[in-house]
């Protein structure tokens, strides 16, 4: 479905998957879908109303002003544009007014031609007012319910895809597939009807002259069928070139201290503009798809069938087989229905260019979260949260090997080992980034697949090795997550992490913007504030994965002070980047190539002699942790 070519079945299932997602949100619109619906359609009628007020004021024109009606309208004959006008005379003959007067006459008509025009054009305007409405709330509840799900999906999911990618669907692909409402509802549902009046009515007047119409209209229908199949390929790729320009800029931005220490402002500025390069050619080979083609055909087969009816009609006229009004009327007729024509061509275009952004949405909206929430919900722990022969691949590349570890409460768990060895993967099965592949993680004996993910990860209060803030203030960053917390709390929550003393000292205290990324405030600053954060919801259970690792010595030193008030009467797990980070820990795990080798106080793996010892003398030295031999 996401390739360049689609089988007749397989649109056929998208075109129902997309009104399947779409149709609920439409539901709770469902007033301003009938009444925008049925104001389109009365819109359609007064233009046929339009057409017979025309037809009578050509003849008003011709045989001056009406006399008085002498029985009701001939329905057949007022479908014949030779005869419509003085069907509809001949009504307006019952108003005295009108009898008086040529002049009488073709104000009274002229009055009712310009009222009808108007009520079209009201009734035009409301409905699409009306679409545009509906467009706009539909395209918020898809977007809001498209971010839930993405923020649904796991760890792995978020690997794979592009931040960029997953924004150009959410905002850009959402807005063209709702845009197929007011198309929709608002032009093709009564296109047919007016095609079909329009026809009824011309075959009536001259089937001749019809069928010269209805073949322009052909060839205008199928140039447009074959153009748009070419449309909707060059919308995939621009969709594609967008989201990875997207992605560069977003990434290149982000990582802006990396581009200036690195001086690759240059570089960034050349990928992105062959990005721009391949988007603006692909934009304009589509425009010319779409559009410009379309405008020039439409332009030059409505002269052409114009000239051919003209001709034509005038033969007719001639012969005495059609009246002068009758051709002039077959041609507001015909030009009528080539510009419906004309719409349902670029209404073609248009769904050939929705079509590759329903698909990259539905592609999304297909992949199911492969994290299930649990039955229970989850309200603290009792005893203990333990691995039990715990497996973990990143796809066929093994990370953690047969793990039994069991965090008992009111215990502190130092994790150890050499870089790649599985230590943040531990933390993330723990609180369930992701699943194990193999075994079982249990708090308290229950699987942890058995409760909810929110409740189960509220849990736990977790401070990562580079501490993430938004663009927000101190106490929105502290607070995040945690909506029942106060002001009280995060100022608790900011004492024990030593950060109340800095953020007193900022421009607006707790009410200071941080920056993209928490970019105004130090590395230790950013630390001791995801500290607070980890801190500020009471969790009974604290995790640090390497949270000193990034610091320079000094902020290392304040951080450390703030993890060890903050563990102080909690159950941790402290992977540590520092043998000294995890001396005191009342057990300390170490891994080495996804496997526990060693388990201990710190004096009796000192004693053991093993792999830790090795970390241990050179961790005392600032060295890296990991050793050539172990390294991944």
């Amino acid at each position: 479905m996401s390739g360049l070519s689609v089988s007749a079945r397989d649109r056929l299932t998208y075109v129902r998957e997309i009104f399947a997602y779409i149709g609920p949100h439409l539901s709770r619109e469902r007033v301003r879908v009938v009444l925008g619906t049925l104001l389109s359609f009365v819109a359609a009628g007064f233009g046929i109303v339009s057409i017979l007020l025309m037809a009578a004021l050509l003849q008003v024109l011709r045989n001056g002003p009406p006399a008085l009606s002498s029985g009701g309208i001939d329905g057949g004959r007022l479908l014949d544009l030779n005869q419509a006008g003085g069907e509809v005379v001949r009504v307006i003959g019952a108003l005295p007014f009108a009898r008086e007067s040529t002049q009488a006459a073709i104000a009274v008509v002229g009055a009712l031609l310009v009222l009808s025009t108007t009520t079209a054009v009201m009734c035009n305007v409301t409905s699409r007012w009306l679409w545009v409405s509906v467009r706009t709330r539909v395209i918020m509840e898809m977007q809001v319910g498209l971010f839930a799900h993405l923020l649904a999906q796991p760890m792995s999911f978020h690997v794979r895809n592009r931040a960029g990618g997953l924004l150009s669907r959410l905002h850009l692909d959402i807005g063209s597939v709702a845009a197929m409402l007011p198309l929709f509802f608002h032009t093709l549902l009564r296109t047919p009807f007016v095609i079909i009046g329009s026809l009824v009515v011309m075959l009536r007047t001259s089937p001749v002259l019809t069928l010269v119409t209805i073949a322009t209209a052909i060839v205008y229908l199928v140039v447009s069928i074959v153009l748009g199949r070419l449309v909707r390929q060059s919308f995939i790729r621009q969709s594609r070139s967008r989201a990875s320009l997207l992605s560069l800029a977003q990434e290149a931005l982000l990582a802006i201290r990396v581009v200036k220490a690195f001086g690759a402002e240059r570089a960034e500025v050349g990928e992105l503009r062959g990005e721009l390069e391949d988007l603006v050619r692909e934009e304009v080979r589509g425009d010319l798809l779409s559009a410009q083609y379309p405008d020039a055909l439409s332009q030059i087969l409505s002269a052409a069938a114009a000239i051919v009816v003209a001709v034509v009609g005038l033969g007719l006229v001639a012969t005495g087989d059609l009246r002068e009004e009758g051709l002039i009327l077959f041609l507001t007729a015909s030009v009528a229905l080539l510009l419906t024509s004309a719409v349902v061509a670029q209404s073609i275009m248009s769904l050939y260019q929705m079509a590759a952004s329903a698909e990259r949405v539905l592609e999304l909206w297909r992949v199911r979260p492969a994290l299930v929430d649990g039955p229970l919900r989850a309200t603290g722990f009792e005893r203990s949260i333990t691995f039990s022969r715990v497996q973990f691949a990143y796809g066929d590349e093994p990370v953690l090997r047969d793990i039994d570890l069991e965090l008992r409460r009111g215990e502190i768990v130092g994790v150890v080992g050499p870089s790649g060895s599985g230590k943040s993967t531990l933390a993330d099965l723990l609180v369930r980034l992701y699943d194990p592949t193999g075994g079982r993680v249990l708090l308290d004996g229950e699987d942890i697949r058995s409760f909810g993910q929110e409740s189960y990860r509220r849990l736990f209060g977790i401070v990562p090795q580079e501490a993430l803030l938004f663009n927000d203030s101190v106490r929105k960053n502290i607070a995040y997550g945690r909506e029942d917390v106060t002001d009280a709390n995060i100022e608790t929550a900011a004492r024990v992490a030593n950060a109340h003393g800095f953020i007193e000292k900022l421009s607006e205290g707790y009410g200071t913007l941080v920056g993209e990324r928490g970019t105004r405030l130090s590395g230790g600053e950013r630390q001791r504030i995801a500290i607070a954060r980890a801190l500020v919801g009471s969790p009974p259970v604290l995790i640090f994965d390497e949270a000193t690792s990034a610091l320079d010595n000094e902020s290392e030193r304040v951080v450390q002070e703030a993890i060890d008030r903050a563990i102080s009467g909690h159950t941790a797990l402290v992977i540590a980047h520092r043998i000294t980070t995890v001396e005191r820990a009342d057990r300390i795990i170490v891994l080495e190539t996804g496997r526990v080798v060693e388990s201990g106080t710190h004096a009796e793996l000192l004693r053991l002699g093993g792999l830790y010892r090795r970390l241990y003398e050179r961790g005392d030295r600032g060295a890296d942790y990991a050793l050539a031999p172990s390294a991944d």
